[in-house]
C-alpha cells in the first residue's frame, strides 16, 4: 500500500517528530511505501504575498 505523509516540524527533536520516526518504521516493517512531504525541508513558505496573488489574477 502507498501511503502520503505531510509533515511540518522543522525541530527534529519534537514529538511529532518522533511518531513521524515511528510511522516510517512500521510502515517500512509492513512493506508499505511511503511519499513523505516534509513542507518544512522543501522550504514551504505558507504565507501569500502579493506578487502570488497577481501571479494567480493574471
Amino acid at each position: 500500500m502507498k501511503v502520503l505523509v505531510v509533515f511540518n516540524q522543522p525541530y527534529e527533536g519534537s514529538y511529532s517528530a518522533a511518531i513521524l520516526e515511528g510511522i516510517q518504521t512500521s510502515l517500512a516493517d509492513c512493506s508499505h511505501e511511503l511519499d513523505l512531504i516534509h513542507l518544512d525541508r522543501d522550504d514551504f513558505d505558507p504565507v501569500m504575498h502579493g506578487t502570488d496573488l497577481r501571479a494567480i489574477a493574471a
